[in-house]
């Protein structure tokens, strides 16, 4: 599984207006923000009660720091942008592999005082002296010695001075290689633990980095395209949109040039477009630093566990990609006003050069979902439990979005119930568990956000089963809440979506509701 940034927080990193990196697979798309709406955040942040000296590495900001929060806003509304930033700017002409030895050039002005006489025709009056590599030992090297008359006394008239001054200029290569350490030790330094092995990290032109992407996706690109099919079919037959609109063709076509930096696993690569590090290149490298300092000491291959057709892996996604937006955000966070303001502006700019024609509200929502939500919950526990504490989520992870949405029902063991597939008669083509985030999607169709929002937040499990019969794609739901006053929330909600939703129904027995629905 290759992991990935957009452009568009990858955000990332101005805070609800970031690229998404491209672990988004399997059921989570990619897709532009602009018109999506975004989720209000249900998670109650644990207060900070201090910072970390600032000897002791990075820290978490406080969640009350309004910079901070901008950043994360910013960044979320960016994370799902698939216009790509740097074919707009400097790229380079070629890519080459960090490593190379560092070359300096070194400019050396020397230093000269004059002093002159009042009496301009003695000769006398005027000395003047400079030393370079080759004067005297008393004299250092480009220091500067003035011979004046031993009268004890300054001679009069004026003195102008000269001051040595000697610049070291990094070249391009070796100023990146600099800035490349910095970045590592900082994820070194956050995570407290070093990397296994030293990444390797390589830099491509635009050309250069769609070739290599290709590349590297090309055996996996087929599947991912008939898994985002099966979901785009799923999606319509729940009524999100009309069905033949050919969004996995839109999306396959758009996501290549919307991709900023990647790390696959297989070779433990890091690849990056563009050879220039600006704030924003460098965002994207500190997202998938994280991503492979993730990946040798937790092991980021795990992911083939999870079901590809249901939200298990929209949780996972959410907890890798969460991960590292939050290095992302903390790196973010440490930057002069000036780099932090010429980061947020890029991704602005990003923002106002995405076209997201085409791409209905839901998809944006899925591709936003493991950068913004996969935030919250990373933040929430590790300012709850401590940064080094999702060393161990990563060891018994999130299994649904609920558990994303509330991390405290994760910490609690509240696991979703095991709710019997729903009996169909036909052919089927998809199942598996939907899970709390589209649910609220669906019901926020037709209802205000927050009350889809409360709706929903009663799910306690449920199991969809999408079929075709006669020529028709429908899919039943059968679903489970958590208590009484859930099931009241729900059913008044899901009355409403019902009411707008001409064709569909939903049934309630002993507790257990029964969703149907079918494309139109």
């Amino acid at each position: 599984m290759t992991h990935a940034a957009h452009n568009g927080m990858v955000s990332p990193l101005a805070s609800s207006t970031r690229p998404v990196a491209l672990s988004a697979h399997f059921i989570v798309v990619h897709a532009a923000v602009s018109s999506a709406t975004v989720r209000s955040s249900s998670v109650t942040h644990p207060t900070f009660s201090a910072q970390r000296p600032a000897d002791e590495g990075a820290s978490l900001p406080p969640p009350s720091n309004t910079r901070w929060w901008i950043m994360i806003s910013v960044m979320a509304l960016l994370i799902g942008t698939l216009a790509f930033a740097a074919t707009r700017g400097d790229t380079g002409d070629a890519g080459d592999e960090v490593g190379t030895t560092p070359v300096v050039t070194t400019t050396t002005v020397l230093a000269a005082t004059t002093t002159t006489n009042p009496d301009e025709s003695d000769p006398a009056a005027t000395s003047t002296s400079t030393s370079t590599d080759d004067d005297d030992a008393d004299n250092p090297a480009g220091s500067t010695s003035t011979d004046r008359p031993s009268t004890g006394a300054e001679p009069a008239g004026d003195t102008t001075t000269t001051t040595l001054v000697t610049t070291t200029t990094l070249t391009e290569s070796a100023q990146r290689d600099r800035d490349i350490e910095l970045l590592v030790s900082f994820v070194e330094g956050l995570r407290g633990q070093p990397f296994d092995d030293e990444p390797n990290i390589v830099f491509l032109d635009n050309r250069e980095f769609q070739d290599r992407y290709a590349e590297i996706t090309e055996e996996s690109q087929s599947q991912a395209t008939q898994r985002l099919e099966t979901m785009e079919t799923v999606l319509a037959s729940l009524r999100f949109f009309s069905p033949g609109l050919d969004i996995a063709d839109q999306l396959a076509n758009q996501e290549a040039q919307g991709v900023l930096g990647m790390y696959d696993p297989e070779s433990s690569e890091l690849i990056v477009r563009g050879t220039a590090l600006t704030p924003a290149v460098k965002s994207v490298v500190v997202h998938e630093l994280q991503h492979a300092w993730r990946d040798q000491h937790s092991d980021l291959a795990q992911s083939q566990r999870f079901s590809i057709e249901d939200e298990s892996v929209l949780a996972w996604s959410a907890l890798v990609e969460g991960d590292a937006v939050l290095s992302e955000v903390v790196w973010a966070n440490g930057l002069s006003d000036e780099d932090f303001d010429a980061l947020l502006q890029s991704q602005l700019s990003i923002e106002g050069s995405n076209d997201s024609t085409g791409i209905p509200d839901i998809m944006v929502a899925l591709a936003q979902f493991p950068y913004a939500q996969g935030y919250d919950f990373a933040e929430w526990i590790a300012v709850d439990q401590g940064l080094e504490s999702l060393d161990g989520v990563f060891e018994n992870p999130p299994m649904s979005t609920e558990h994303i949405l509330h991390p405290q029902r994760y910490l609690d063991g509240d696991d979703p119930v095991e709710v019997d597939p729903p009996e169909v008669v036909g052919t089927t083509i998809s199942q598996g568990v939907l899970g709390e985030f589209i649910l609220e999607q669906m019901l926020a169709q037709v209802l205000p956000t927050r009350t889809a929002e409360q709706a929903a937040d009663g799910w306690g499990g449920d199991w969809y089963v999408t079929y075709s019969r006669a020529d028709r794609i429908c899919t039943r739901i059968g679903l489970v809440v958590d208590s009484g006053r859930d099931v009241e929330q729900l059913n008044d909600a899901l009355q409403t979506w019902v009411d707008a939703n001409p064709g569909t129904r939903f049934t309630l027995d002993e507790g257990k509701f029964q969703i149907d629905s079918c494309a139109q």
